[in-house]
């Protein structure tokens, strides 16, 4: 069922700003943030880098309160995204200052499982700034030449509203409730070949990931990064359930880790968002979040499943 919210003014505004050229996407940019550029408030330009160029030479210039961000740096993990519009609040949103963002985390070069988490992304920004104390207007620019008509159907659902300057509207198809569940690709190895562990073999379970990840191919630098990030989530399946299973494959170029358990995680931006220094729950799924290429956590009543994406320099 389609629902459709109202607000007359959202203390954060979700703007889908659909393009086809170069031309409109300024067209669409420079309309959305008319009021930022005039008033000269805060804005966040998390795009590709080519995509920054066009926007500095177009209508940034010398222009103080904006900064720009490489979309393939700091949304390199989808999952990174949230955190990076609250820190930005954090800095320039006190005393009612209304701060703007402009965010487009679905570029030319992303895989389906980038693009299947950066739609869930999308949707989870409508949870995730519901504090009365600010005000952030987020606009995010999707290629309409270029997409798939499920990535826009699922892009165009996500925004309560559509368009910039005289187009800008309410969204009809805006999906209040949410979009069906993302279910995972299934794993390429089977259920037998998962290994189980405790509290008492997360020592045993690092190094076979170290292990498995350098035959992989993952850079040798990188390997802690990965080693950390699974532990992390192990460690969050003993803390809740007392045990999982770890399975391990490659991929597409990718060594994945996946982490099931028998859990369910109910707040859906668990790990999104960055903890409070009290926060007792999210902690290790947001640090697995900072240091992966991807994350994909699906959960349920029926259990719980994480897998952690590292990028291979070679494929064995």
């Amino acid at each position: 069922m389609r629902n459709v919210t109202t607000p007359d003014v959202p203390q954060f505004r979700h703007q889908g700003l659909p393009y086809e050229s170069r031309d409109l996407l300024m067209e669409q940019v420079t309309g959305f943030l008319g009021p930022a550029l005039d008033r000269e408030e805060p804005v966040l330009i998390a795009a590709q880098s080519d995509t920054l160029s066009v926007f500095r030479t177009g209508f940034i210039g010398n222009r103080t309160h904006i900064d720009l961000a490489p979309m393939e740096e700091v949304g390199r993990n989808p999952g990174r995204l949230i955190s990076v519009w609250s820190d930005f609040l954090d800095s320039h949103g006190a005393a009612g200052r209304t701060v703007w963002g402009i965010g487009e985390p679905i570029y030319a070069g992303r895989d389906q499982a980038e693009i299947e988490e950066s739609g869930l992304y999308e949707q989870m920004l409508n949870g995730a700034f519901t504090e009365p104390d600010f005000t952030l207007h987020l606009g995010c620019p999707f290629d309409t030449a270029s997409l798939s008509k499920s990535v826009l159907d699922d892009l165009t659902g996500s925004h309560p509203f559509i368009g910039s300057g005289k187009t800008s509207r309410i969204n009809e198809n805006f999906l209040a409730d949410g979009h069906p569940e993302r279910q995972l690709s299934p794993a390429l190895i089977d259920d037998d070949q998962f290994i189980p562990f405790t509290k008492e073999g997360l020592g045993a379970m690092r190094k076979r990931v170290a292990e498995d990840a350098r035959r992989f191919g993952v850079e040798e630098d990188r390997i802690p990064d990965l080693v950390l990030a699974v532990n992390e989530i192990a460690t969050n399946s003993i803390t809740y359930t007392g045990s999982g299973s770890l399975g391990l494959w490659q991929a597409e170029g990718r060594v994945v880790c996946e982490v099931r358990d028998l859990g369910f995680i109910e707040d859906q931006l668990i790990g999104l968002r960055r903890p409070t220094l009290s926060a007792e729950q999210g902690r290790g799924i947001w640090f697995a979040h900072q240091v992966s290429d991807l994350i994909q956590l699906r959960s349920s009543p029926s259990g719980t499943t994480v897998r952690i994406l590292f990028d291979c320099v070679s494929e064995t």
